[in-house]
């Protein structure tokens, strides 16, 4: 049976909030381009831009981070 393999939480705002060049920060580019990953602070700022939760973007990461470690 083949596993899907995990999103990267920058896959997420690549895809679901079209965070692009243009209307995304520079440090919120560096998680789409799997730079960098989702920390407290970057959750709060993501939630403060995006009008989302700290908890949803910690989420995304914290599920991100245990399917790595089931690849």
């Amino acid at each position: 049976m083949s596993r899907i393999a995990p999103i990267h939480p920058g896959e997420i705002l690549w895809d679901e909030f079209e965070c692009r060049w243009e209307n995304c920060p520079d440090w919120a580019i560096e998680i789409v381009n799997e730079h960098e990953d989702i920390t407290p602070e970057s959750a709060k700022r993501l939630a403060e831009h995006f009008g989302t939760s700290t908890v949803f973007w910690s989420n995304l990461q914290r599920l991100y981070e245990r399917d790595m470690k089931n690849v």
